[in-house]
């Protein structure tokens, strides 16, 4: 399954994934909201939502990614309170040759012990934000995700 952001990031998901319906959507919480895809694997217990918003060009300019993922990571600490949220720490990843920064993280989710990651980067005037959820027990998220992130292609 192929996914396009803002007509220029495009991503591959390995089979298993599907769009996610409005009602399987509507359980979710966002601490970034634009256009974009929000993915499901059952199988694997794995949602990754994909989305992207535009910025003026001074902000495109002077916008630090580093600092955008602090900034995230503080909005996702606040929006996960009750869920008992920890953060692991800092990463960076190579999304399409254009450098990704990101956290990952820990929370219970009804119940169930999750991990999660988040990057943010930027690409012309447009910001995207990537976000990874998955069960703690999950033997091969890391990979689904990370071979997720390998398959980035910008297209313009």
């Amino acid at each position: 399954m192929d996914v396009i952001l803002n007509d220029a990031l495009k991503l591959i998901c390995p089979e298993g994934f599907h769009t996610m319906t409005e009602e399987e959507r509507s359980h979710l919480v966002f601490a970034e909201d634009g256009p974009g895809d929000c993915l499901s694997d059952p199988e694997r217990h794995i949602i990754i939502t994909l989305s992207w918003r535009k910025v003026g060009g001074l902000l495109a300019a002077l916008a630090g990614m580093r600092d955008a993922a602090r900034t995230m990571e503080s909005r996702v600490a606040g929006s996960m309170k009750g869920f008992g949220y920890h953060l692991e720490g800092f990463v960076r990843h190579q999304v399409g040759g254009k450098t990704f920064h990101g956290f990952r993280y820990t929370y219970t989710a009804q119940g169930v012990e999750m991990r999660g990651e988040s990057c943010i980067g930027k690409n012309g005037g447009a910001i995207y934000y990537l976000h990874f959820y998955a069960r703690a027990a999950s033997q091969d998220s890391d990979g689904v995700w990370n071979s997720i992130l390998t398959s980035a292609e910008w297209l313009k």
